[in-house]
């Protein structure tokens, strides 16, 4: 690190001082503040001291080998050169012990925060009151100072932090080398065959660049225009955009500096949103995954049921917590079951997943629906934060030709004789699960005469929206009624509308005793 670190530093001096020689503009762009910084924050704290000690050495030897600079100045410029990236890197790493991404949003503020705004202008400050000392201008050097390193900070650190942590895999190398091109020559117009002030207009073209390809593309596309606009400089004799010396020059300073903190801002927005649409098209292929893998199946046959169901969303992306079951239990009888988790989204489906599995377990154990509905109740609220659920159990059996039920907050159930009667179940009714029953959950029992159908559903069947749900349950049952063989799908279609927003299920089980 400090044989990198001070190679780097003495080249990129070496090549300021050059600029500095060719066009006497004083500090137009610091390359090595941009290494040293790079380097502080693509590293562990505990190579700091390191990285810094280079950054000292490199340039009390570069400014003692040009001469003209007393011990003490040179010694104080080192110290500007060091005291400046451990400023800005802690203000960018906001003090923790950490690596920052500049495509991130907020790790990109940090960096422009503190590398390339506060720790330039203390560094530039130290600088230009060691030149003070000598006589020299304060104002005038901090400002030109300050804004040289700021520039060689955003444009060189940008691209070695960029450059260091980039996915190759995701780079579009054709499409990178024709937009950096084409930009290429239009930064090469602006800065070059005319010394108008308008090389401002290049951040169109980079804009599109950083959106497109992100913060790599931009980091390079930014370090050619800065190199076409420098070298436009020298020829010019100090004659920027119309204007002399200084002020010419801090205009272009002021464009470039814009232009790239532009760039990357844009590439760091674009990458965020990139990452954040993965992610979110991760969580719906897991949802999904978890949603198929806890749906229900869709018919289902055993020696005395046989159960035709439907159980869905108001569209693709959202899930929601119906669930219905229908499980043969050990002693010859048939638990049935439907519930409605309250909400939506991927709690409501594990909630869902919960009390399904749970009801189904313990229905082996219950005698009474009832029971059922009281046991869930007590696992819910042990091990579900703020449980709430509706929910209808029945028990049937075949050789007693009974059927006993509970409703739990649920809407009531349909019961079809083998007369060709209906009836609404109301009875066995309690409180939703997760809410408090002062007594044991009630159960209700029917004596069946022959085959029966049962019809169970949640409420996103019946409810509509500016309607009172006595409604819902009208149609519903003049529905079931009139086709009591109609397939379910069907059903659903016609009682339901495109403007419901719940989760509907429905299921018609067929009972042989």
């Amino acid at each position: 690190m400090f044989c990198v670190v001070l190679i780097g530093y003495v080249v990129g001096a070496y090549f300021a001082f050059y600029l500095l020689d060719l066009s006497g503009l004083g500090a137009v762009f610091f390359v090595p503040a941009g290494i040293t910084s790079a380097a502080l924050l693509l590293s562990d704290r505990r190579q700091w001291p390191f990285v810094l000690a280079a950054a000292f050495v490199a340039e009390i030897y570069v400014d003692l080998d040009q001469g003209g600079f007393s011990l003490l100045t040179v010694i104080g410029f080192a110290a500007a050169n060091t005291i400046e990236p451990v400023a800005g890197a802690i203000v960018a790493t906001r003090g923790e012990r950490r690596l920052i991404d500049v495509r991130r949003r907020w790790d990109l503020f940090g960096f422009v925060a503190g590398a390339v705004i506060i720790g330039p202008a203390i560094g530039g400050a130290i600088g230009a009151f060691t030149v003070s000392m000598n006589g020299g201008p304060f104002r005038s050097v901090w400002w030109s100072w300050s804004l040289g390193d700021s520039l060689g900070v955003l444009v060189v650190g940008g691209l070695l932090l960029t450059a260091l942590t980039f996915d190759r895999r995701t780079v579009n190398w054709v499409e990178s080398v024709v937009l950096i091109g084409l930009t290429t020559a239009f930064g090469f117009f602006l800065h070059w065959v005319t010394d108008l002030p308008i090389g401002f207009l290049a951040v169109v073209p980079l804009v599109v660049i950083s959106a497109r390809l992100g913060s790599l593309a931009a980091s390079v596309t930014t370090v050619i225009i800065v190199a076409v606009a420098v070298t436009a400089w020298i020829p010019e004799d100090a004659v920027v955009a119309g204007m002399d010396g200084p002020r010419g020059i801090l205009l272009v300073k002021l464009q470039l500096w814009a232009m790239a903190a532009a760039g990357l801002l844009v590439a760091a927005e674009s990458s965020e949103r990139q990452s954040a649409s993965a992610l979110a098209g991760s969580r719906l292929r897991a949802t999904e995954v978890l949603r198929e893998a806890l749906a229900p199946d869709p018919l289902i046959r055993s020696d005395h049921v046989d159960a035709e169901g439907i159980s869905q969303s108001p569209n693709d992306l959202e899930v929601g917590g119906d669930w219905y079951d229908v499980v043969p239990l050990p002693d010859g009888r048939v638990a049935i079951m439907i519930g409605d988790v309250a909400g939506h989204g991927e709690e409501a489906l594990i909630t869902m997943g919960k009390l399904r599995f749970a009801a189904s377990a313990l229905a082996m154990f219950a005698s009474e629906p009832g029971e059922i509905a009281d046991a869930l109740d007590v696992f819910a609220r042990s091990t579900i934060d703020r449980p709430y659920a509706t929910a209808f159990f029945a028990i049937f059996d075949p050789e007693r030709r009974e059927l006993k039920y509970s409703t739990a907050g649920h809407p009531p159930a349909m019961l079809g004789h083998a007369d060709g009667s209906w009836r609404w179940l109301y009875d066995g009714r309690s409180t939703p699960i997760g809410l408090p029953f002062p007594r044991a959950r009630p159960s209700a029992t029917v004596q069946l005469d022959g085959p029966a159908t049962l019809v169970i559903y949640t409420d996103g069947v019946v409810e509509r929206a500016g309607e009172i749900i006595d409604s819902g349950l009208a149609r519903v049952f003049d529905a079931v009624v009139r086709s009591p063989n109609r397939p379910v799908a069907d059903l659903v279609d016609e009682v339901t509308t495109s403007t419901d927003h719940d989760d509907t299920s429905f299921v018609r089980i067929r009972l042989r005793c």
